[in-house]
Protein backbone atom coordinates (compact mmCIF):
# COMPACT_ATOMS: atom_id res chain seq x y z
CA UNK A 1 0.00 0.00 0.00
CA UNK A 2 1.08 3.55 -0.60
CA UNK A 3 -0.10 6.86 0.75
CA UNK A 4 0.01 9.85 -1.56
CA UNK A 5 -0.28 13.50 -0.62
CA UNK A 6 -1.60 16.16 -2.95
CA UNK A 7 -1.15 19.89 -2.64
CA UNK A 8 -1.36 23.04 -4.77
CA UNK A 9 1.03 25.65 -6.18
CA UNK A 10 2.04 28.06 -3.44
CA UNK A 11 1.12 25.73 -0.58
CA UNK A 12 4.77 25.53 0.51
CA UNK A 13 5.02 29.30 0.95
CA UNK A 14 1.55 29.65 2.49
CA UNK A 15 2.09 26.85 5.02
CA UNK A 16 5.85 26.23 5.37
CA UNK A 17 5.61 24.17 8.59
CA UNK A 18 2.94 21.85 7.18
CA UNK A 19 4.86 21.54 3.90
CA UNK A 20 8.06 20.66 5.79
CA UNK A 21 6.18 18.00 7.75
CA UNK A 22 4.61 16.58 4.59
CA UNK A 23 8.02 16.43 2.91
CA UNK A 24 9.73 14.69 5.85
CA UNK A 25 6.88 12.41 6.96
CA UNK A 26 7.76 8.75 6.62
CA UNK A 27 6.48 5.78 8.59
CA UNK A 28 7.78 2.26 8.41
CA UNK A 29 5.34 -0.64 8.53
CA UNK A 30 6.52 -1.32 12.08
CA UNK A 31 5.91 2.25 13.25
CA UNK A 32 2.53 2.42 11.58
CA UNK A 33 1.63 -0.90 13.19
CA UNK A 34 2.58 0.45 16.63
CA UNK A 35 0.34 3.48 16.09
CA UNK A 36 -2.52 1.25 14.97
CA UNK A 37 -2.13 -0.92 18.09
CA UNK A 38 -2.25 2.14 20.35
CA UNK A 39 -5.41 3.35 18.62
CA UNK A 40 -7.02 -0.12 18.75
CA UNK A 41 -6.15 -0.50 22.45
CA UNK A 42 -8.07 2.73 23.11
CA UNK A 43 -11.17 2.12 20.99
CA UNK A 44 -13.30 4.25 23.32
CA UNK A 45 -10.89 7.18 22.85
CA UNK A 46 -8.62 6.59 19.82
CA UNK A 47 -7.16 10.09 20.16
CA UNK A 48 -5.78 9.01 23.54
CA UNK A 49 -4.05 6.07 21.84
CA UNK A 50 -2.58 8.33 19.16
CA UNK A 51 -1.40 10.79 21.82
CA UNK A 52 0.33 7.95 23.65
CA UNK A 53 2.15 6.98 20.45
CA UNK A 54 3.20 10.59 19.86
CA UNK A 55 4.50 10.87 23.42
CA UNK A 56 6.54 7.69 22.99
CA UNK A 57 7.91 8.76 19.59
CA UNK A 58 8.96 12.36 20.05
CA UNK A 59 12.24 11.72 18.23
CA UNK A 60 10.29 10.67 15.14
CA UNK A 61 7.98 13.70 15.36
CA UNK A 62 10.94 16.06 15.77
CA UNK A 63 12.68 14.57 12.73
CA UNK A 64 9.56 15.22 10.63
CA UNK A 65 9.65 18.90 11.63
CA UNK A 66 13.29 19.58 10.65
Amino acid sequence: EKIYMATRDGFDSDYPEVYRWMTNWKMSDERLGELMVHVKDNEDDPIKGAQKWVKENQDVIEAWMK
